[in-house]
């Protein structure tokens, strides 16, 4: 379950940015920017101003909820990234994971083989399996 945490880890964070997103939507669709007075021309009775607000806080309670699970899966990844005991792991594991650098890159520009950066990952992934 671990692994499929930290293949999905650039997934979540992205989710978590959509989420915040669309809080900002409908908080513009929701809320009324200045209060409009009824009878004018333009303007919304109570009920559906009320409606409105009840509608964008029950949206919002379901986004952040949803965020908190997301935040819950992303600290997952860095607690278990932090958790190795090898520098050169944690390396690997954050530039892979949370930078989304490729093996390739972290070869380059830690001076390493690629094959160097394979084990220590796949080293790394089998200790946190065991955690």
């Amino acid at each position: 379950m671990l692994e499929k945490l930290f293949e999905d880890y650039s997934g979540l964070r992205k989710e978590c940015e959509q989420l915040r997103d669309m809080i900002e939507t409908e908080k513009r669709i929701y809320y009324p920017r200045t209060p409009r007075l009824t009878g004018l021309p333009g303007a919304h009775n109570n009920a559906d101003i009320s409606d409105g607000v009840i509608r964008y806080i029950e949206k919002v309670e379901r986004y952040n909820v949803k965020m908190a699970e997301l935040a819950v899966m992303i600290d997952l990844v860095e607690d278990a990234i932090s958790k190795l005991d090898d520098p050169e792991e944690r390396v690997v594991m954050r530039m892979f994971y949370i930078q989304g650098k490729t093996i390739k890159a972290i070869a380059k520009k830690e001076h390493w083989s690629i094959s160097t950066c394979n084990r220590r990952k796949r080293n790394a992934l089998n200790k946190l399996g065991k955690i």
